[in-house]
């Protein structure tokens, strides 16, 4: 973003034509600064707001290589220096607690492949190249740190094998990971995640387990479906781009499609319901009920693309994503606290701290932390 588009963000919202992401946002921030009413900012202020969030943002260090931007991740290029901007002409009316013995680091790439025989790589210590040879396959991980199978020159059949070889990749709290499965799907894995698969897919009817949240590009085949199963779930798709959040200590299990077409099951009851693009199905730990509704898939994949983004998130889940990004346990001083809703867009790669000060000029609430524990208390002016 130049400095003009900068000037024409502030002028879009004062002449109500900021998109309703950007709107939101915008507001979001700005009435948790008790700015009430845009407009009581005379044109001299407007102007300081501008050439400051300029500065911030041309100070800003350039990202190494271009990536794909949603519209999520432009809100929040825009708007995190807007933030900053605000908080130092509006600081008076702000009062912000955090106690910070020691910061805490943003989770990064890290797992562990178990192959079928037992055999362990840890993958984010392992170098580019060849890692190891499995029946027909040769693992390998390029350049970028992603996971790759392909075929051995002059592999033959492995029909008379007994039983399918599993081979598994886990991350922990504090990692994420990339992998292609032998059929060309693509898998993200987000922290505290396990995935179970055949070395031999194709074979194995494309059938394959997780535990935790990935996201999911199917390679396509319009013979061979590819199938997901979770502790209570099964999803089937000939080729699309998915995401599901199944992880033990949740309430539901919900997946997300983001193009394509996918039948997402109950494992005992039966019960089917067949998902649109931006259409998301949340199966009940509880009732094992199976619901659909509409979502924006966007917010709901910007966790691989480096972002957590509230969307009237509650503060008991975004807790749960904290805990499993920095490897951190968090308790709250009163239960009714788990129950306070976000919204906005905050980068996954900032450690604790920026993250914590964010969420505190969001909303109505207060954290402190050492040891690798985040209280979360009742800000001061409530007690």
């Amino acid at each position: 973003m130049n400095e003009q588009e900068a000037h024409i963000l502030l002028k879009k919202y004062r002449s109500g034509q900021c998109s309703p992401a950007e709107k939101r946002l915008v507001e979001h921030w700005f009435l948790h600064f008790q700015i009430k009413d845009m407009e009581e900012l005379d044109d001299q202020r407007w102007q300081e707001v501008q050439e400051a969030m300029w500065e911030q943002i041309n100070a800003a260090p350039q990202p190494e290589k271009t990536r794909r931007l949603k519209k999520w991740s432009i809100a929040a290029s825009i708007l995190l220096p807007l933030l900053f901007v605000a908080y130092y002409f509006f600081s008076a009316h702000i009062s912000l607690h955090q106690k910070k013995l020691t910061d805490i680091e943003p989770g990064g790439n890290k797992a562990t492949l178990t192959l079928a025989d037992g055999r362990k790589i840890l993958l984010d210590e392992a170098r580019a190249g060849d890692l190891a040879k499995q029946g027909n396959f040769v693992i390998a991980k390029t350049g970028d740190g992603e996971l790759t199978y392909h075929l051995r020159q002059g592999a033959g059949s492995q029909e008379n094998q007994l039983e399918p070889a599993i081979n598994t990749i886990e991350t922990p709290k504090g990692g994420q990971f990339q992998v292609v499965l032998p059929d060309g799907t693509k898998v993200w894995l987000n922290a505290q995640t396990i995935l179970k698969y055949p070395v031999d897919i194709k074979a194995s009817h494309r059938q394959i387990e997780i535990q935790g949240e990935a996201y999911f590009e199917v390679s396509p085949s319009a013979h061979d479906p590819f199938t997901i199963h979770t502790f209570s779930q099964e999803v089937q798709v000939l080729g699309t781009r998915l995401n599901i959040r199944a992880y033990q200590q949740d309430h539901n299990i919900r997946t997300t499609l983001v193009d394509g077409k996918i039948s997402v099951s109950h494992s005992s009851s039966k019960q089917t319901k067949i998902l649109k693009p931006n259409q998301q199905s949340i199966l009940s730990n509880q009732d094992q009920a199976l619901r659909v509704r509409e979502v924006d898939p966007e917010d709901i994949i910007a966790w691989k693309e480096g972002f957590f983004v509230f969307n009237n998130t509650p503060l008991g889940r975004i807790a749960q994503d904290l805990e499993r990004w920095y490897d951190v346990q968090v308790s709250f001083e009163e239960e009714s606290l788990q129950e306070l809703r976000f919204s906005g867009a905050v980068s996954r790669y900032e450690k604790a701290s920026q993250v914590l000060d964010k969420l505190e000029m969001m909303g109505d609430v207060r954290f402190t932390f050492e040891d690798h524990h985040i209280h979360v208390l009742q800000p001061k002016n409530n007690r």
